[in-house]
C-alpha cells in the first residue's frame, strides 16, 4: 500500500474528499483528485499514477469511460470505476476501456481496499502474462523450444537441452525409443495419444520419466527425403504450464472474491442473465445480509471483521448444492441463486443456513444472517424483479429482527463479563446508588438519573474488547497491553450507539476515564469538557476499586480510599463534586 499514487477522478468534492480520506487511512497517496476529464488526462500525464479511482460521470465534455480510455490508450494504468448506478450498457462499454472492476457508491474502506489491490494485482498478472507471451513467441522464432529428431524408426537420434529438462531425460547420448521417454496425453480425455499421430500443432499434457506433468503445445513436422518418403520427424515441444498458470490466476481473481475464495459481483453478472431461461424455473432466489459485520469491525477490527465474512461464506457453501451459485456482492451481502428449486426446497435450504450459523461461535455470539427469498415460477418474470423482491424480503426481516439481535449481543456481552474481576468482586459496592445519591443531591433531572442507572447496567461493555489475558493479568501492566485496556472506551461507546437504548449514555461511556486537567483518555477532556456524569463514575468506581480485591494490589481501607481521592482532586477528579462524594460516603 505505502508507496502506492492513486489518482482520484470524481465531480463531487464531498464525495472526493471522503474517498481521499479512505486511501490516507488505508496508507495510500493521493497523487491528485480531478473533476473533468480533460484534467485527468493531464494530471495521468504529470504523475503517472498507479492506479485511478474514475467515476463514470464527471464534469465537462468527456465521461469517466471516454476519459479512461484515452488514458489507457497511451498509459499502462488500472482503472477502476466509481458509479452510483450500473447497468449493462454501462458495464459493456466499460469492458471496452478495459476496466478492472465497479465500485458502486456508496462503498465501506475495506470494500475500496480490496478491490484496490484486487486490481493492482490483477494489472501486475496482466503484464506478466503479456510478457510471457512475448517470451515464448521468442522461443518459437528462434527454435528454442524442446526439439526431438527422430528417424522413420521412432528413435531418437536428437534432443536439445530444452527438451531434455522438460522431459527429465538423463541420457547424455541422444538414443531410445521415442514412446519410451515421451509420454502425450489428451488434455480433455487423458487418454495416451502416440507423437506421430499428431498432425497439427495442439495442447497436450506431458508426462516426463521424473513423472512430472506439463502444459504443452507439441507439433511434428515430417523430414522429407529428396525422393519420395521421408527420413524422419521434428518433434517441438513448448511448455506453456506458465501462461495457463497466469491465465488461471487473472481469471480466478476476476470472478472470486478474494477473502472468502467464493464467487464475487463480477461473476454474478457475468452468470445471471443465464438464469432467465424458462429451463431453470422454478428457480429461487436467496438474499443474505451478515449481521453485526460493522460492529466487529469497529469494536475488534477489520482483520476480526474478516474473519466473520469467511465464516459466513463458509456456512453457505456448506448449505449450497453443487448447481447452485454463490456469489459475495457487497461488504456483508450474499446471494444464493437456486435453478430448479421451489419454494418449498428453498425453505429447506434457508432453514439449514440457520441452523449452521447457530452452531459457529463468533465474538459477538452465534453467527447471524439476515435473509429473505423469492421463487419465480413465471417465465414472464425477470430474473432481477425476482432477485429484488429477495432483497426487499431481506431487509423486512433484517429490520424486524434487528432489535431482538441486539439484545442478543448485549446477553452475550453481559455474560461474557460476569467473571471479570473489574465488574465482579464479591466486595464491589452498589456503585449505582452513591452515583444516584451523588445525583439527588446535585439535583440532576429525572432523564440524567436515569441515565446513571443505565450506564451501571453496561458501564464497562466494552471491556470485551480486551483480550482475557489482559484482563486477568496479576502483574504490572507494560505499555502495549495498558494502550489495548484504553480501547474499551471507544469500543463501549460503538457498541452503545449501536443499541438504541443505551445511545443516550454513549458519549458517557467514552467520556468516564477522562481527568479533570485533561490527561486522561481517549479525547484528553478536560475539566467541564467532560460530561457531568463521567466526571461522578470516575470518583465512585475509583472508590470501588481501591476498596475491593483486585489481582494487582491490596484492598484500602475506607479511609484510605477517600484520603487517595482527596489527593487527587483538582487533578484526576472534579473537586467540587469530589466534596459531595465525601459527603455521602
Amino acid at each position: 500500500m505505502k508507496g502506492t499514487k492513486v489518482l482520484i477522478v470524481e465531480d463531487s468534492k464531498v464525495t472526493a474528499k471522503t474517498i481521499q480520506n479512505s486511501l490516507i487511512k488505508l496508507e495510500y497517496e493521493v497523487s491528485d483528485i480531478c473533476s473533468k476529464g480533460e484534467e485527468a488526462i493531464r494530471s495521468a500525464l504529470i504523475h503517472n499514477p498507479d492506479i485511478i479511482l474514475m467515476d463514470i460521470e464527471l464534469d465537462g465534455d468527456m465521461n469517466g469511460i471516454e476519459t479512461a480510455t484515452k488514458i489507457t490508450n497511451v498509459l499502462n494504468i488500472p482503472v477502476i470505476y466509481l458509479t452510483a448506478l450500473a447497468d449493462k450498457t454501462m458495464l459493456e462499454k466499460a469492458k471496452l476501456s478495459e476496466g478492472y472492476s465497479f465500485l458502486i457508491k456508496p462503498f465501506e474502506e475495506t470494500e475500496l481496499f480490496f478491490n484496490i489491490e484486487m486490481a493492482l494485482y490483477k494489472h501486475e498478472m496482466k503484464n506478466k502474462l503479456e510478457e510471457e507471451r512475448k517470451w515464448l513467441n521468442a522461443i518459437l522464432e528462434s527454435i528454442n523450444d524442446g526439439v526431438i529428431a527422430i528417424d522413420k524408426d521412432e528413435d531418437i537420434k536428437f534432443m536439445n537441452e530444452n527438451a531434455r529438462r522438460l522431459i527429465g531425460y538423463t541420457n547424455e547420448k541422444a538414443e531410445g525409443k521415442i514412446k519410451d521417454v515421451l509420454k502425450l496425453l489428451d488434455p480433455k480425455t487423458r487418454e495416451e495419444v502416440q507423437v506421430l499421430d499428431l498432425k497439427e500443432k495442439s495442447e497436450k499434457i506431458l508426462i516426463g520419466t521424473h513423472e512430472k506433468e506439463a502444459i504443452t503445445l507439441c507439433q511434428v513436422t515430417s523430414i522429407p527425403k529428396r525422393n519420395k518418403g521421408k527420413m524422419g520427424y521434428v518433434v517441438s515441444i513448448s511448455d506453456i504450464s506458465q501462461e495457463k498458470k497466469l491465465k488461471k490466476d487473472i481469471h480466478y481473481l476476476t470472478f472470486n472474491d478474494q477473502l472468502t475464495s467464493i464467487h464475487n459481483r463480477t461473476y454474478f453478472q457475468e452468470e445471471i442473465s443465464k438464469y432467465n431461461d424458462i429451463q431453470h424455473l422454478p428457480i429461487s432466489i436467496i438474499m443474505l445480509d451478515l449481521n453485526g459485520l460493522k460492529l466487529t469491525n469497529d469494536v475488534f477490527g477489520h482483520q476480526v471483521g474478516d474473519e466473520l465474512i469467511k465464516k459466513a461464506a463458509q456456512v453457505l457453501k456448506k448449505s449450497c448444492r453443487a448447481s447452485d451459485l454463490l456469489a459475495r456482492i457487497g461488504g456483508d451481502e450474499f446471494i444464493i441463486v437456486l435453478p430448479d428449486t421451489d419454494k418449498k426446497v428453498a425453505e429447506i435450504i434457508a432453514t439449514r443456513i440457520k441452523k449452521l450459523c447457530s452452531e459457529e461461535n463468533v465474538v459477538f455470539g452465534k453467527l447471524s444472517m439476515a435473509m429473505g427469498s423469492f421463487t419465480k415460477e413465471d417465465s414472464e418474470q425477470d430474473i432481477f424483479q425476482a432477485i429484488n423482491e429477495a432483497d426487499k424480503r431481506m431487509y423486512t426481516n433484517k429490520f424486524s429482527e434487528s432489535k431482538k439481535y441486539r439484545e442478543e449481543i448485549l446477553l452475550f456481552i453481559k455474560n461474557k463479563l460476569k467473571g471479570n474481576s473489574c465488574s465482579n468482586d464479591e466486595n464491589r459496592l452498589d456503585i449505582e446508588d452513591i452515583l444516584l445519591q451523588m445525583g439527588k443531591k446535585m439535583n440532576l433531572s429525572n432523564k440524567e438519573l436515569e441515565e446513571i442507572s443505565l450506564y451501571v447496567e453496561i458501564g464497562d461493555v466494552g471491556m470485551i474488547s480486551v483480550p482475557e489475558d489482559i484482563k486477568n493479568k496479576s502483574s504490572k501492566l507494560d505499555d502495549k497491553e495498558w494502550e489495548n485496556i484504553k480501547r474499551h472506551t471507544e469500543a463501549g461507546y460503538k457498541i452503545a450507539t449501536s443499541i438504541k437504548r443505551f445511545m443516550p449514555i454513549a458519549d458517557i461511556i467514552l467520556c468516564h476515564h477522562e481527568r479533570w486537567d485533561g490527561t486522561g483518555y481517549p479525547q484528553e477532556l478536560k475539566g467541564e469538557e467532560i460530561p457531568v456524569i463521567s466526571r461522578m463514575i470516575s470518583i465512585v468506581e475509583a472508590y470501588a476499586a481501591m476498596t475491593s480485591n483486585r489481582n494487582y494490589r491490596k484492598v484500602m481501607t475506607r479511609e484510605e480510599a477517600i484520603l487517595e481521592i482527596s489527593k487527587c482532586s483538582g487533578t484526576q477528579f472534579d473537586p467540587n463534586l469530589v466534596e459531595i462524594f465525601k459527603k455521602i460516603i
